[in-house]
């Protein structure tokens, strides 16, 4: 059956989420970040790995303006899910960027040589206020993935 969505174009999921991931077929990986368009900022979440990035930074910039994005949220360290931050960093070029994740994940992460800010959400009640006042909420998820890993 054919799927009505061109996945070759970012996917409206609602006005303002948009999933902006790719399907690997050659190494049977499915790679998921997604764009929150809030109304006063843009939350990019779990922006993928570095082979996967001109194709995923292509969807954004369809999208939004990166430099417009204040957030990233990472759900866990593995590189498929964050592999690219370091260069996506450097396309996003704002120096007001956050980095929203577990202690865990900012722990291993750090190592990317990252020079934003982080938020760890587990000191944080799970949660992250937006400038608009929306709160994004994190559920742990451990005992699925990894020690830190959570879902948004």
């Amino acid at each position: 059956m054919k799927s009505i969505y061109n996945y070759d174009e970012p996917v409206a999921v609602t006005r303002d989420i948009f999933r902006v991931g790719y399907q690997d077929e050659d190494s049977d990986l499915i790679c998921n970040p997604y764009i929150l368009v809030d109304d006063q900022e843009v939350i990019f979440i779990d922006p993928g790995s570095i082979p996967h990035f001109p194709i995923v930074m292509r969807k954004v910039i369809d999208v939004v303006n990166p430099e417009d994005i204040s957030v990233i949220s990472v759900s866990h360290q593995d590189p498929d899910i964050c592999g690219n931050l370091p260069v996506v960093e450097d396309v996003i070029n704002n120096r007001s960027l956050k980095i929203a994740a577990s202690r865990n994940t900012i722990r291993l992460i750090n190592h990317l040589g990252l020079t934003s800010s982080y938020c760890a959400v587990d000191e944080n009640n799970y949660k992250l206020e937006l400038a608009s006042g929306g709160v994004l909420g994190f559920i742990p998820t451990s005992f699925l993935h990894a020690p830190g890993a959570v879902a948004l």
